[in-house]
């Protein structure tokens, strides 16, 4: 499994799922909670970042949780920092 797909699925899990259970409409995650959870070794958080988000912000996470992002904000110009939230609509 790529580093991506894990971060897909640890986020779809920790968070999309638990949100969907609940019935929410809306969720919203942070860069750095997922980097957090996933179980990557010998790789810091701030490395994982650039991955992090470009998975939590692709399509694939999207179709795979079945949610449309709506908002990325917090982020740094780059768009791959630790404050990077991304909020989605529960499809």
């Amino acid at each position: 499994m790529s580093q991506a797909d894990e971060i897909r699925r640890c986020a779809c899990a920790e968070y999309v799922k638990p949100a969907k259970e609940k019935g929410e409409k809306f969720i919203s995650i942070l860069a750095s909670d997922v980097a957090k959870k996933i179980n990557s070794k010998n790789i810091n958080m701030l490395e994982r970042m650039p991955n992090v988000c470009q998975a939590l912000g692709g399509k694939k996470f999207a179709v795979l949780c079945n949610v449309q992002l709506v908002k990325i904000s917090g982020s740094a110009p780059s768009g791959q920092s630790t404050t990077t939230k991304f909020t989605y609509r529960i499809l």
